[in-house]
């Protein structure tokens, strides 16, 4: 029911943003999409985007005169209270699959882009994986059936990467957690420890953290979360609410805008343009229907 749902409304939505398209402007000097993608692969998932899909929609951006800004460039304008010079979005992975390293790195140097990867460090040294803590029957079945999209990038891979200058790291906590429900020790170890960690094997810092679920409404973060985040030196927060980030409001609980297989190139265009933002209503409502399945239950 949940799967039927979603995927009618998925294809509802995609109908009508193209519509909005007409009267909307070409790109916006005051929001700023921050797309969140996870695995780029061709398989049956919400959390895979098939090469093909994923060039497709770059392109279509690109051509559409978007830009795409580095993180830290993005962190800056969010802060400032001028206007962007031009339309720009900003990509983002999670967890930190392989297929970046093996195929994604090449789409960003074929189009001279850049992404920041924020990784899950228990992911990264085989102690942990997707579907993460869910016991979920049909999450399990689709993680099994295509467990070979969702392998984790290592350590040097990571280095390789970072030293090509095109990829940035960021801290997705240590064991993928719903970090507002966690006890004080507990979430210090997510947040505070994946940092060091992070830093210490790969030698940089790590100033960019992303929410594991990214839903407050799900449990993923809270003002004491936030403190936490904070606290540990960290220059942004990013969650997995839909929207896009405005200008001149600060770093802090940045939303973001998925990229998923089935997005058109004209699709991508309508997410960056704002024909999805009241998709961030939308979504309350469906996840007040159905649980997260990724969600031990």
């Amino acid at each position: 029911m949940r799967s039927l749902f979603k995927q009618t409304f998925y294809e509802g939505q995609r109908r009508f943003a193209r519509l909005c398209m007409q009267w909307l402007p070409n790109g916006s000097l005051t929001k700023l999409p921050i797309f969140i993608l996870h695995s780029i692969a061709k398989t049956a998932s919400d959390m895979a985007v098939s090469e093909a899909s994923f060039r497709s929609q770059l392109y279509a951006l690109l051509e559409a005169g978007y830009r795409c800004m580095d993180l830290p460039d993005a962190l800056r304008a969010l802060t400032a209270p001028e206007p962007l010079p031009q339309p720009a979005f900003c990509l983002t992975f999670d967890d930190g699959y392989r297929n970046l390293y093996e195929c994604g790195l090449k789409i960003l140097e074929d189009l001279n882009l850049t992404a920041t990867v924020f990784v899950t460090v228990s992911f990264i040294e085989g102690r942990i994986r997707p579907p993460w803590h869910s016991r979920d029957a049909a999450l399990l079945r689709e993680y099994s059936r295509s467990g070979d999209h969702f392998h984790p990038l290592d350590w040097f891979q990571l280095c390789e990467m970072l030293a090509g200058g095109r990829v940035r790291v960021g801290s997705h906590s240590v064991d993928h957690y719903l970090a507002g429900k966690l006890p004080e020790p507990e979430l210090r170890r997510e947040i505070c420890d994946s940092k060091k960690l992070l830093e210490d094997r790969l030698g940089i810092a790590v100033p960019f953290f992303s929410y594991p679920y990214g839903v407050r409404r799900h449990g993923a973060y809270s003002a004491r979360t936030e403190a936490m985040v904070r606290e540990a030196g960290y220059h942004c927060s990013l969650v997995s609410e839909i929207g896009r980030a405005a200008v001149g409001t600060g770093p802090w609980l940045l939303p973001r805008i998925p990229l998923v297989d089935p997005d058109t190139g004209l699709d991508a265009c309508a997410k960056a343009a704002g024909a999805y933002d009241w998709v961030a209503f939308a979504q309350q409502s469906f996840q007040n229907l159905f649980p997260n399945p990724h969600i031990a239950q």
